[in-house]
């Protein structure tokens, strides 16, 4: 707007413009992303993004409720605080390669909690630009159950591998999937004629088919 003067008048000059379309696009982005944020937020997965200093720009409710650090506490705050000490150089290594080369990774690792707790997670991390900034989000998943079932099975594994109690796996079909070392250093076969065959047929020198009949029977019954 500018304002002139003539004949001892004073006049005033505008532009004008239709901005509707404007208006109803930054609408349209701001609901886009309240719709994002509102996914993000609800995210079971914590997702953090940070520069290429390795600053927090980005921090979900999910990645909150991990590492106990709230949004206000941890945003500017360097990533290599999520990760024990140890681990601080490997991740500036990695931050630097992946940063150049721009490939989507997932790996495990240790985090580090609030609260000083190491814990075991997934991270997948995906690197992006915007306004000429480079930008690096990471996807992380507490794996502390999924370790500790793995940790159960392969202890519950060790223990039938030694039990010295004959173990013998079979499917409802009775198909032998499984024997432990007790069993076959009774069998007079070795394992590979074993697995795989019909345990309701089977022979051997400690089992007769009344054992096998038994056990079918049970299964079929649903008593087993």
């Amino acid at each position: 707007q500018s304002v002139w003067k003539s004949g001892g008048e004073f006049f005033a000059t505008g532009i004008v413009r239709d901005i509707t379309e404007q208006k109803k696009a930054e609408t349209a982005l701001r609901e886009r992303e309240e719709r994002l944020r509102a996914i993000v937020d609800t995210a079971v997965d914590g997702i953090i993004t940070d520069d290429s200093t390795g600053a927090i720009v980005f921090w979900n409710n999910a990645a909150e409720k991990i590492f106990g650090y709230t949004e206000q506490e941890i945003v500017g705050k360097n990533a290599t605080m999520l990760l024990p000490e140890r681990l601080h150089d490997e991740l500036d290594a990695l931050r630097e390669a992946f940063l150049q080369n721009g490939v989507q990774t997932s790996s495990e690792s240790i985090g580090l909690k609030k609260d000083g707790t190491e814990f075991p997670i997934e991270v997948t991390r995906a690197v992006w630009n915007s306004e000429g900034a480079t930008f690096a989000t990471a996807i992380v998943r507490d794996i502390t159950k999924r370790k500790k079932t793995e940790h159960d099975r392969l202890l519950l594994s060790s223990v039938i591998e030694q039990a010295h109690e004959n173990i013998l796996i079979m499917d409802a079909k009775g198909t032998i999937v499984y024997v432990n070392p007790a069993v076959m250093s009774q069998m007079d076969r070795p394992a590979e004629a074993i697995l795989g065959s019909n345990g309701f047929q089977a022979t051997g020198s400690i089992y007769d088919p009344q054992f096998f009949k038994a056990i079918y029977e049970q299964l079929q019954s649903g008593s087993a």
